[in-house]
């Protein structure tokens, strides 16, 4: 978790020298977001006992960038989601890597679409001694979402995406690790 805060801190700050610029300077243009948000997963796979850890608290950073000649942004998402009831803690780390796509018709209002390459590791911790189980897993990852600007730089917005990666936890096999997430987010475009 600490190292995902500082990950996102680390992307934010980086964004801030491309302010200093004006926008026809900057050979360069991305987004730098902060999402809040929860996770989705199959509930036939995450029960444990009578509880269901399938809906998880979700955060993460979406950042994007692009030569400003380009169509589309490389994207390199980051998002971990958990769910904690008693002594058991459930959580999923993701890595999502591609592409994104802005829509750039509206000067306010810009919708996106992006996907790629997902990487997962998910966690099932009873808070027993020797009961926990983690496994990692590739997989895909699709979203859709869009940005508002409130100022020339300052953004807010929601993204939705779906993701997938099979995995085994316990005597579980193939169950997917990722799922449906929707999420609100604020950011820096620069």
């Amino acid at each position: 978790m600490k190292k995902l805060l500082c990950f996102l801190v680390v992307g934010l700050f980086l964004a801030v020298p491309s302010l200093a610029f004006s926008e026809f300077d900057q050979p360069w243009t991305g987004n730098a977001r902060f999402m809040l948000g929860g996770k989705f997963l199959d509930s036939t796979n995450w029960t444990v006992g009578t509880a269901d850890y399938a809906s998880q608290y979700e955060i993460g950073g979406l950042f994007d960038i692009r030569p400003r000649d380009w169509p589309i942004n490389l994207a390199a998402d980051v998002l971990y989601s958990w769910r904690t009831r008693n002594t058991v803690k459930a959580g999923v780390f993701e890595l999502n890597l591609g592409v994104r796509k802005y829509f750039e018709d509206d000067p306010k209002l810009r919708p996106y679409i992006g996907g790629g390459g997902a990487y997962m590791k998910a966690l099932l911790d009873t808070g027993l001694t020797n009961l926990a189980d983690d496994d990692t897993g590739f997989g895909v990852w699709a979203n859709a979402g869009l940005n508002y600007l409130i100022t020339d730089r300052l953004t807010i917005g929601a993204d939705f995406r779906y993701t997938w990666a099979k995995m085994s936890i316990f005597t579980l096999t193939d169950i997917n690790a990722g799922g449906l997430h929707a999420a609100v987010t604020v950011g820096l475009q620069f």
